[in-house]
């Protein structure tokens, strides 16, 4: 599901037991468009209601006939519209000039701003006139009509949002890629503030999400810093040795990553050996223009990690921008998720202020609900059953390795090198328990391995995920010594240890691949 308040997309399993049902539950502040699948294929789109239990009938028979089919029924108002949107889905996907993603994306790559805000209009008619076609029939509820209606004309403002980041990606990001204001002339106050379209994820995930990329890169501290960032590159790169810019890249990319500039101490793990590179060499200091770049950050608005705003500014500008209304609420409690989730011993002043600035009382709820168990659990520190934590803070990182061969021998270990600002890592853990689970009778160690990351979020992370398994956390230096003794320049990495306690693959298919249980089968023999 595209999850609004989360700002991500989530994905929730329920296995198929030996008698053909399922069951499975996820949170859900208003009711919203979802997808469902069947194992890695078939998917189909489906609508459910906030609070509401739902009973879902999939065809065995009718998937084996055709894999793009679930063959889904629904009972009760979740089926009538999710049976609205088949019947307008397919008629969309039977009409011969029905563009595909790579068509449109040719568009955005090539067109002009006008030329494919035309392109992108003239498309929106045609779906509208196949819809209007539907509709006059009288096959489609008055619930399933408002909907789709609202499903569609959002479809189409995301795409157009999509255009104003998506052009400059393709083209190297070349210079006046600035969108003229006429190209914008569709937003309004009723476009942004729209409570009836919270039905749809395209305006309460997609759409608002669009908007605020394209104003967040448009933003005068934004430009600031980042024409600071870009000054540094040019001027102190190269004085570093390319192991030095390692270290400062993984202390950028980290969100702990904080500077005080008259003791020039960093409070990132990763930054630690730079830290002292800056106290035994001080002309690295302003060689380099590192102090350039982070006074940089620290006077304009933005945070350390890929230049976001920081909370307290950010709180701000949405109020600026955005005044008072539902894309206000949503987008601020998208930042508290982050505050909450990656940063809660750090903002959670400022969280338990922000919370009380959000008008819709069931997001609202959600987020004071969350920002409690956050709380709790800093508080009271409490991990899920078969998570196995190791203090192994003052050993070498030598010794980390025959640690675990000596506490596992004959086993083989699927080693995880993550950090909890990390998303493309968090991403992999759902399929990490999926392939943990399938693998829960093999001689296969799960170990988990963080980094660069606050100590009390990291077990915020996997008590939240429920993440069973080895769990290391790694000092600087025990990351130095094994990100080199693996050859590891970005995460998420994987390793395997085969069963004698060797390097089978140093790096690893992803828990998400094919390859994997193949792999793991290779280091068990």
């Amino acid at each position: 599901m595209n999850d609004p308040i989360l700002g991500d997309q989530i994905s929730y399993d329920a296995e198929v037991q030996s008698d053909g049902s399922f069951q499975t539950e996820f949170p859900l502040s208003f009711s919203q468009d979802i997808m469902m699948g069947l194992g890695e294929e078939s998917i189909s789109a489906v609508f459910v209601y906030s609070g509401d239990t739902i009973y879902v009938t999939l065809s065995a028979a009718q998937i084996l006939k055709n894999r793009d089919d679930l063959g889904i029924r629904l009972s009760g108002r979740s089926g009538r519209i999710t049976k609205d949107m088949l019947v307008f889905n397919k008629m969309l996907d039977e009409y011969p000039m029905r563009d595909q993603w790579e068509i449109a994306d040719k568009h955005i790559e090539k067109d002009s701003a006008m030329q494919y805000l035309a392109y992108r209009t003239n498309a929106f008619e045609r779906d509208r006139a196949i819809f209007d076609s539907i509709r006059k029939t009288g096959t489609l509820s008055a619930e399933g009509i408002r909907f789709l209606s609202l499903h569609m004309k959002y479809h189409y403002y995301d795409d157009l949002m999509r255009y104003t980041w998506l052009h400059q990606y393709y083209n190297d990001n070349v210079p006046g890629s600035h969108v003229p204001d006429e190209y914008l002339a569709f937003i309004k106050q009723s476009v942004l503030h729209n409570n009836e379209a919270l039905m749809t994820s395209n305006y309460s995930f997609s759409f608002l999400k669009g908007y605020e990329l394209y104003g967040s890169k448009h933003r005068d501290n934004y430009h600031s810093a980042k024409s600071m960032v870009r000054k540094w590159y040019n001027k102190g790169w190269n004085i570093l040795t390319p192991e030095q810019q390692g270290w400062m890249t993984r202390a950028l990319s980290g969100d702990v990553f904080t500077i005080r500039t008259n003791s020039k101490s960093l409070s990132s793990a990763d930054a630690d050996n730079l830290a002292a590179l800056v106290k035994k060499d001080p002309a690295v200091w302003d060689k380099s223009n590192v102090k350039l770049l982070l006074d940089a950050y620290e006077e304009s608005n933005i945070d350390i990690k890929h230049g976001e705003p920081k909370p307290d500014a950010y709180l701000q500008t949405l109020k600026k921008e955005y005044g008072a209304g539902i894309a206000f609420d949503i987008l601020l409690a998208q930042s508290l998720q982050k505050a909450i989730n990656q940063h809660i011993e750090r903002d959670k002043t400022y969280a338990a202020k922000a919370v009380k600035e959000i008008r819709n009382k069931p997001i609202r709820d959600r987020i004071q609900k969350d920002y409690d168990a956050a709380i709790a659990f800093l508080n009271n520190p409490q991990l899920p059953d078969g998570s196995n934590v190791h203090n192994l803070s003052t050993n070498a990182g030598d010794s980390i390795l025959a640690f675990l061969a000596a506490k596992f021998p004959g086993k083989a270990l699927y080693l995880d090198f993550w950090a909890t600002w990390c998303g493309p890592c968090l991403e992999e853990m759902p399929s990490s328990k999926q392939l943990r689970k399938s693998l829960k009778d093999s001689n296969v160690v799960f170990v988990f391995l963080c980094s660069s990351s606050p100590e009390s979020t990291w077990k915020q992370v996997i008590s939240n995920m429920n993440l069973e398994g080895e769990h290391i956390f790694l000092t600087g230096k025990q990351t130095e010594y094994l990100y080199n003794k693996f050859g590891i320049s970005a995460i998420p990495h994987y390793v395997v240890i085969n069963k004698n306690g060797e390097i089978a693959f140093k790096a690893a298919a992803r828990p998400s691949s094919q390859q994997i249980k193949e792999q793991l089968a290779k280091a068990l023999k």
